[in-house]
Parts: C-alpha cells; sequence; structure tokens
C-alpha cells in the first residue's frame, strides 16, 4: 500500500510524506510515463533492478529482519500479504512486492517458505502477475482475520489499524504470536498517538501487545522513501508472552466497524 502514518483516527494519510524535490518529482514522473508502455512483468522487473542497485539499504533491511527471525524458536514456513495494494497500478505496491520477493529468495531461500497474499483491490493483472512470481492468491476476504497454523512472516506496511486488530486477535494465544514476525507499521505508535481508553476499547490486543514487541525501523529508501516509512520489523519473545496474567488473554467483545465489513484494507 501506500506509504502514510497514524493520526488520531488511527489512519495513515499522505500529508506525512516526506518533502520530495522537484528534481526527484520529474524523476518519477518520468519513470510513471514510460511504465505504461511495459508490461507488468517487465515493470517488475525494472523495479527489480533498481531495488538491487541499492546494496547498502538492502543489506541494512536484511541485517534486521534477520535479528528478527533469529529470536524465533523454529524455522519460518509461511509468508502472509495482506493490503499490498496493486502493483501493476502503484508504484510503491510495486516496490514493497520486489522487496517481499527479494526477502523471500535471499533470506528465506532454505525454508522454502511460500508466500500467500490477498487484497480486495487486486485486479485480473494483478492476480496474472502475482500467480506467475509464485505467489497464491487468497480468495476469501478474512479482514485480516488469518490463523496462523504454522511460523509465519506477515507483511502488512500502512494497513488500517482494524487490520492489525483483527489479525492478532485471531491469533491471540501464545504460540503463535511467539511465532510471528510481523513487517508492518509501527504498532508502538498507535499507543502514542492515541489514548489508552479508546485504543484498548477499539484494539484491545494492539494496546497489549504493542508495549511488548521487540521493534525496529526498517531505514528509507532513497528512490522511494514513502514504501517502508514508519515501517518496522517486530516480533516478541515466548518468555515475554509467558509472564503475562491470565487478563492479559481475557479480550472484550470486538467491536465491529463498517469499514471491516466492506474490505480486507485500504
Amino acid at each position: 500500500m501506500n506509504a502514510s502514518d497514524v493520526d488520531s483516527s488511527s489512519k495513515y494519510n499522505e500529508s506525512f510524506a516526506p518533502v520530495i524535490s522537484r528534481k526527484k518529482k520529474r524523476r518519477k514522473q518520468t519513470l510513471a510515463a514510460i511504465s505504461v508502455s511495459r508490461s507488468p512483468t517487465e515493470s517488475v522487473d525494472r523495479m527489480m533492478a533498481e531495488l538491487r542497485s541499492d546494496s547498502v539499504w538492502k543489506e541494512k533491511c536484511w541485517q534486521i529482519i534477520r535479528e528478527a527471525l533469529g529470536a524465533l524458536s523454529t524455522e519460518i514456513k509461511n509468508v502472509l500479504c495482506l493490503g499490498l495494494g496493486s502493483p501493476t497500478e502503484s508504484v510503491q505496491a510495486r516496490f514493497q512486492l520486489c522487496f517481499l520477493l527479494e526477502l523471500r529468495d535471499e533470506i528465506l531461500p532454505q525454508n522454502q517458505a511460500s508466500i500467500s497474499a490477498f487484497d480486495p483491490i487486486f485486479s485480473s493483472q494483478d492476480t496474472t502477475l502475482l500467480t506467475s512470481l509464485g505467489v497464491q492468491i487468497l480468495s476469501d476476504n478474512q479482514h485480516g482475520k488469518h490463523i496462523l497454523s504454522v511460523p509465519t512472516l506477515v507483511f502488512m506496511p500502512h494497513c488500517d489499524r482494524e487490520l492489525y486488530e483483527g489479525l492478532l486477535r485471531a491469533n491471540w494465544r501464545a504460540p503463535p504470536l511467539a511465532n510471528l514476525v510481523l513487517i508492518g507499521n509501527e504498532l508502538c505508535r498507535y499507543t502514542e498517538s492515541i489514548s489508552s481508553r479508546i485504543l484498548g476499547a477499539e484494539s484491545p490486543c494492539v494496546s497489549r501487545l504493542a508495549p511488548l514487541l521487540a521493534s525496529e525501523r526498517l531505514p528509507e529508501h532513497g528512490a522511494f522513501p514513502n514504501a517502508f516509512s514508519s515501517t518496522g520489523i517486530q516480533h516478541i519473545s515466548a518468555a515475554s508472552l509467558a509472564s503475562q496474567a491470565t487478563g492479559f488473554w481475557e479480550l472484550p467483545e470486538e467491536i465491529r466497524s463498517s469499514e471491516n465489513e466492506d474490505s480486507e484494507a485500504k
């Protein structure tokens, strides 16, 4: 999805986007115009080449991810991608997709971890492209409530808070949470920008888990600074979860919103 940041209503909006110089804007406009004439596969190949050209940035990201994966007691078996956006239409989504594919091939090659993805805005072109790249398209909109039965890396940068809450609530037990690595919005920022009373009522899982997470922010990419702005690699240890009192696991009744009824992520 396109980058944005947390505000008082828990949404990420583009008003927080870093200032981009006129030179960079002209370059991006030129790239966008050229990409119209390319096939989706060619556009991904070009984007992948650009991502790989910044080896210093990529290695910084890989180091952060390797440290998070090393904290798990077992290897990642599955990768779940939610709310990516349209990689055939959005440059940011395409860059995020290339990052995820490169992560799979360079960080998880021995594990043979599979990638499954869902976004209600995927077009037929998106589905064809993703399938050709080895990504399994999920058919059901679970509003983030995907049950993680194996150690999973969840990739969902710039999704709405409700999606993170849905994912955590569906896996609100120590074993799946301890085997989860989340690449997404830094959940601690919600606790900093939203009152504890409101966050605790609307997103109790986010409210309770965020302070316990080990989180490291991804560095910004020079050409695509918005792609991973305010995005962290987050995980929690089994020992930390085991030390929580019984009340930590007892959740209030879920508050449903109209947005959750309509889409997986926007």
